[in-house]
């Protein structure tokens, strides 16, 4: 609990509006309006769908202590709580929730990791790392948000600022002293990580994704570099704040000039073949049961044995190395932790290993995703390689198209269906796939089936066992979103029922 004072203090550009109200104390912050009663600070958030401002008085009624509005929103009418102002209600919530909850990112080991691909993954591989040096951290991300004893349903991969010091909070007072956590451009965009503190700042890669929330590519560029020329080096009067960025990406080597050049954040870079990254590999041999090589470290040589698949995978690898470098673990602790994982859930997840055709199920739902899926399986296949997948509806339509282009290019048989077609027409979104796999020119088959369930029964019943089926789009998702409502699904359960289904 904080005074009303304490909080405007502690965060810039809040104003209390009018003499009366600061000495209220607050025993709770919300920007729901149902969840309001005596003690809340009701903060007013704009929405996309609903705005906040439109309950201010409603919460007012319902016991609110004080309301935190844009100033250019001021109530008409004279409330019976305390009136706070801020220039962007949305833009100061992160600071405040800090505020509210103690800073716990000061104290904490915080590591952030953003990129279109491979955030999930990474975050594994340095849970793992941490794990094996005795530093069990808390994650926050796509699958679910975890710490020693707690695992937490994930809504968004990012959670909002308060639910995000909140968690932060909680692990502290158990005793969490490092966390680990997946930024998305969603949650950057949207102000989520204000008030964090983070000490590194990992950056995996960049391609097209998401353009239904950002419009443009520069946009979105622009939104994953507010980790690294923003709120990083907010850290720096109290942390060694360090970037780890990846120059085998286009974006990553632009980042890193950018990064070289100020005096406030370390760099260390990381590349599958570039010698003149600070962490490098020397040798790949993959093979069926997983991947083995050797890397070069600012700290020595590296030997690692992992249970995942593909260069990508290397790549991940090599960015959980530098983070957990740049946080002072031993090269032995990182060799055990890597070596430890033995996969994550939907991500080039094998569905049966005794199982023939050999199918995985991944969480691929972007262009370069699917290509790396398909990329890695191609050298395992000796019959032939089948991708079974789908677009959301009511988000980017222009990599409908494009994957489905990839598709035709890299597998053998395209099976185009259902992932989430939302409020949109699952045809519609199928057939914008298919103009792709047709301007491709290639000599994969094609078959269409709108239903996922017999889409993926009827690609693994006609594989021969020496195919490989890939599963792609939805990994560890549980559902499938048809018309606003969610229906259980699951692409692990329907992949295992048709492989028995085969014996």
């Amino acid at each position: 609990m904080k005074s009303l004072e304490e909080i405007i203090q502690a965060v810039p550009g809040l104003v209390l509006e009018g003499a009366h109200g600061a000495s209220a104390m607050i025993s709770q912050v919300s920007f729901d309006s149902r969840q309001v009663g005596a003690g809340t600070l009701f903060v007013a958030l704009e929405g996309a769908r609903q705005d906040g401002h439109d309950f201010v008085e409603a919460a007012a009624g319902a016991g609110a202590t004080a309301v935190l509005v844009n100033r250019s929103r001021l109530p008409a009418e004279a409330l019976s709580c305390a009136v706070v102002s801020a220039v962007d209600t949305r833009a100061s919530l992160g600071a405040l929730a800090s505020a509210f909850y103690g800073a716990p990112s000061s104290r904490q080991g915080v590591i952030g990791i953003t990129g279109t691909n491979g955030k999930t993954t990474t975050s594994y591989l340095i849970e793992a790392i941490f794990k094996a040096a005795g530093r069990a951290p808390g994650v926050i991300g796509t699958i679910n948000y975890r710490w020693p004893g707690h695992v937490l349903a994930a809504p968004n991969t990012t959670p909002e600022s308060l639910v995000l010091h909140r968690l932060m909070a909680q692990m502290e007072a158990d005793g969490v002293a490092d966390v680990v956590m997946e930024v998305s451009s969603h949650g950057l965009s949207s102000h989520r990580l204000g008030g964090v503190l983070f000490d590194v700042a990992v950056f995996t890669n960049l391609s097209q994704d998401h353009l239904d929330f950002h419009l443009s590519m520069q946009a979105y560029r622009d939104a994953k570099r507010r980790l690294f020329l923003e709120l990083l080096p907010a850290a720096a009067q109290t942390k060694r704040p360090r970037a780890v960025v990846n120059l085998d990406d286009e974006e990553g080597r632009a980042l890193a000039t950018l990064l070289a050049a100020r005096n406030d954040v370390a760099l260390l870079t990381y590349s599958l073949r570039s010698a003149g990254a600070d962490v490098h590999c020397l040798h790949i041999r993959e093979h069926i049961e997983g991947t083995s090589f050797t890397v070069q470290t600012p700290a020595g040589e590296l030997s690692v044995e992992t249970g995942l698949l593909g260069e990508f995978n290397v790549s991940n690898c090599l960015a959980a190395i530098g983070a957990a470098l740049a946080m002072g673990v031993e090269l032995s602790a990182i060799r055990r932790g890597l070596a430890s994982l033995a996969g994550v859930a939907g991500r080039l997840e094998r569905v049966d290993a005794s199982s023939l055709p050999a199918a995985f199920v991944d969480y691929a739902h972007s262009p370069d995703a699917l290509e790396r899926a398909l990329v890695t399986l191609r050298p395992l296949v000796t019959g032939k390689l089948i991708v079974v997948f789908g677009c959301g509806g009511d988000r980017d339509r222009h990599k409908r198209a494009l994957m489905g282009g990839i598709a035709a290019r890299l597998a053998d048989q395209v099976v185009v269906t259902s992932d989430n077609p939302r409020n949109e027409d699952p045809e519609a979104i199928i057939a914008a796939i298919v103009s792709g796999v047709a301007a491709a020119e290639s000599n994969a088959q094609l078959r269409c089936e709108p239903d996922r369930h017999l889409a993926i029964a009827q690609a693994i019943a006609g594989a021969a066992d020496d195919d490989v089926v890939l599963i792609a789009g939805k990994g560890h998702e549980n559902y499938q979103e048809i018309g606003g409502v969610r229906y259980d699904f699951d692409d692990l359960d329907e992949a295992r029922r048709a492989l028995w289904g085969r014996r």
